[in-house]
Protein backbone atom coordinates (compact mmCIF):
# COMPACT_ATOMS: atom_id res chain seq x y z
CA UNK A 1 0.00 0.00 0.00
CA UNK A 2 1.18 3.91 -0.65
CA UNK A 3 0.16 5.81 1.97
CA UNK A 4 -0.01 9.38 2.07
CA UNK A 5 -0.73 10.69 5.39
CA UNK A 6 -1.52 14.06 5.76
CA UNK A 7 -1.87 16.12 8.68
CA UNK A 8 -4.56 19.52 8.89
CA UNK A 9 -3.28 21.67 11.58
CA UNK A 10 -6.48 23.74 12.18
CA UNK A 11 -7.39 26.96 13.77
CA UNK A 12 -9.99 29.55 13.53
CA UNK A 13 -8.07 30.45 9.89
CA UNK A 14 -6.31 27.23 8.09
CA UNK A 15 -3.51 27.95 6.97
CA UNK A 16 -1.23 24.82 6.36
CA UNK A 17 -1.26 21.43 5.70
CA UNK A 18 1.39 18.89 6.78
CA UNK A 19 2.33 16.14 4.76
CA UNK A 20 5.34 13.98 4.87
CA UNK A 21 6.64 16.96 7.20
CA UNK A 22 6.78 18.93 4.40
CA UNK A 23 4.25 21.95 5.03
CA UNK A 24 1.84 23.27 2.22
CA UNK A 25 0.39 26.33 2.20
CA UNK A 26 -3.38 25.45 1.66
CA UNK A 27 -5.64 25.28 -0.54
CA UNK A 28 -3.33 23.28 -2.54
CA UNK A 29 -3.04 21.09 -5.35
CA UNK A 30 -0.44 18.13 -5.33
CA UNK A 31 0.48 16.45 -8.09
CA UNK A 32 0.57 11.98 -7.49
CA UNK A 33 3.12 9.98 -8.84
CA UNK A 34 1.95 7.13 -10.20
CA UNK A 35 -1.63 5.31 -8.35
CA UNK A 36 -1.57 2.04 -7.80
CA UNK A 37 -3.84 -0.30 -7.02
CA UNK A 38 -5.54 -0.38 -3.37
CA UNK A 39 -3.73 2.72 -2.74
CA UNK A 40 -4.17 4.46 0.25
CA UNK A 41 -5.12 8.52 0.58
CA UNK A 42 -5.51 9.79 3.94
CA UNK A 43 -6.55 13.00 5.48
CA UNK A 44 -6.48 13.79 9.00
CA UNK A 45 -7.67 17.17 10.72
CA UNK A 46 -9.28 18.77 13.34
CA UNK A 47 -13.52 20.30 13.01
CA UNK A 48 -13.37 23.92 13.68
CA UNK A 49 -15.88 25.49 16.49
CA UNK A 50 -18.13 26.64 13.75
CA UNK A 51 -17.71 23.62 10.98
CA UNK A 52 -19.12 24.86 7.53
CA UNK A 53 -17.79 22.47 5.01
CA UNK A 54 -14.29 21.79 3.07
CA UNK A 55 -13.48 19.79 0.04
CA UNK A 56 -10.97 16.84 -0.69
CA UNK A 57 -10.46 15.73 -4.23
CA UNK A 58 -9.36 13.19 -6.00
CA UNK A 59 -8.08 14.75 -9.69
CA UNK A 60 -7.12 14.24 -13.11
CA UNK A 61 -7.15 17.74 -13.54
CA UNK A 62 -9.60 20.32 -12.76
CA UNK A 63 -12.34 19.84 -15.21
CA UNK A 64 -11.96 15.83 -14.08
CA UNK A 65 -12.39 15.30 -10.67
CA UNK A 66 -13.36 11.30 -10.17
CA UNK A 67 -13.63 11.51 -6.41
CA UNK A 68 -15.20 15.05 -4.48
CA UNK A 69 -15.35 14.93 -0.61
CA UNK A 70 -17.56 17.68 0.57
CA UNK A 71 -18.67 17.11 4.62
CA UNK A 72 -21.05 19.78 4.40
CA UNK A 73 -22.23 21.26 8.22
CA UNK A 74 -24.22 23.61 6.22
CA UNK A 75 -26.94 21.76 4.86
CA UNK A 76 -27.76 19.18 7.59
CA UNK A 77 -24.75 17.29 8.52
CA UNK A 78 -24.29 15.27 5.26
CA UNK A 79 -20.88 14.00 3.22
CA UNK A 80 -21.46 15.21 -0.59
CA UNK A 81 -19.66 12.87 -2.38
CA UNK A 82 -19.38 13.27 -6.55
CA UNK A 83 -17.49 13.43 -9.84
CA UNK A 84 -16.90 15.50 -11.92
CA UNK A 85 -16.61 14.95 -15.63
CA UNK A 86 -15.30 17.46 -18.33
CA UNK A 87 -16.60 20.57 -16.35
CA UNK A 88 -19.68 18.94 -15.57
CA UNK A 89 -20.81 17.44 -12.15
CA UNK A 90 -22.36 14.19 -12.15
CA UNK A 91 -25.55 12.71 -9.55
CA UNK A 92 -24.73 13.70 -6.17
CA UNK A 93 -24.48 11.26 -3.27
CA UNK A 94 -25.85 12.73 0.21
CA UNK A 95 -24.79 10.10 2.72
CA UNK A 96 -25.45 11.66 6.63
CA UNK A 97 -22.61 11.95 8.69
CA UNK A 98 -21.47 8.46 10.42
CA UNK A 99 -22.66 8.94 14.86
CA UNK A 100 -19.62 10.74 16.14
CA UNK A 101 -18.44 12.71 13.56
CA UNK A 102 -18.52 16.25 13.14
CA UNK A 103 -18.56 17.45 16.50
CA UNK A 104 -16.10 20.47 16.91
CA UNK A 105 -12.72 20.30 17.97
CA UNK A 106 -13.03 16.65 17.51
CA UNK A 107 -10.15 14.78 15.23
CA UNK A 108 -10.50 12.98 12.29
CA UNK A 109 -9.10 10.83 9.61
CA UNK A 110 -10.96 10.42 5.98
CA UNK A 111 -9.57 7.22 3.93
CA UNK A 112 -9.65 7.05 0.48
CA UNK A 113 -8.84 3.20 -0.64
CA UNK A 114 -8.16 3.53 -4.32
CA UNK A 115 -9.11 0.57 -6.68
CA UNK A 116 -10.06 -0.62 -10.21
CA UNK A 117 -13.82 -0.10 -9.66
CA UNK A 118 -14.97 2.01 -6.72
CA UNK A 119 -13.17 4.08 -3.97
CA UNK A 120 -13.64 2.87 -0.41
CA UNK A 121 -13.95 5.44 2.14
CA UNK A 122 -13.41 5.12 5.77
CA UNK A 123 -14.16 7.95 8.61
CA UNK A 124 -12.07 7.38 11.74
CA UNK A 125 -11.36 4.10 10.38
CA UNK A 126 -14.42 2.63 10.05
CA UNK A 127 -15.60 1.74 6.74
CA UNK A 128 -18.58 4.65 5.57
CA UNK A 129 -19.31 4.49 1.60
CA UNK A 130 -18.21 3.25 -1.70
CA UNK A 131 -18.18 5.34 -4.77
CA UNK A 132 -17.58 4.41 -8.31
CA UNK A 133 -14.27 4.93 -10.01
CA UNK A 134 -15.08 5.40 -13.80
CA UNK A 135 -11.34 6.41 -14.71
CA UNK A 136 -8.03 4.29 -14.97
CA UNK A 137 -5.49 4.63 -12.10
CA UNK A 138 -3.23 6.02 -14.32
CA UNK A 139 -5.88 9.16 -14.83
CA UNK A 140 -5.44 10.27 -10.52
CA UNK A 141 -2.66 12.95 -11.08
CA UNK A 142 -3.65 15.54 -8.11
CA UNK A 143 -4.84 15.40 -5.07
CA UNK A 144 -6.63 19.04 -3.90
CA UNK A 145 -7.93 20.18 -0.84
CA UNK A 146 -10.10 23.51 -0.37
CA UNK A 147 -10.86 24.62 2.84
CA UNK A 148 -12.31 28.10 1.47
CA UNK A 149 -15.43 26.71 2.90
CA UNK A 150 -14.22 25.49 6.25
CA UNK A 151 -15.30 28.54 8.62
CA UNK A 152 -19.00 30.24 7.22
CA UNK A 153 -17.85 32.64 4.38
CA UNK A 154 -18.92 36.00 5.88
Amino acid sequence: LFRFPTSLQCSNFISRLIINMVCLTIPFLLNLTAVALDNTVEVQGTILPSPFGFAVNLMKDPSNIPLHIYPRWFEGNVFVINNMVDGSWKVERRVPFPAGFGIPGQEFTITVEVGIRDFRIFINGKPFTTFANSVPLSDLKQLAFDPTSTTEPT
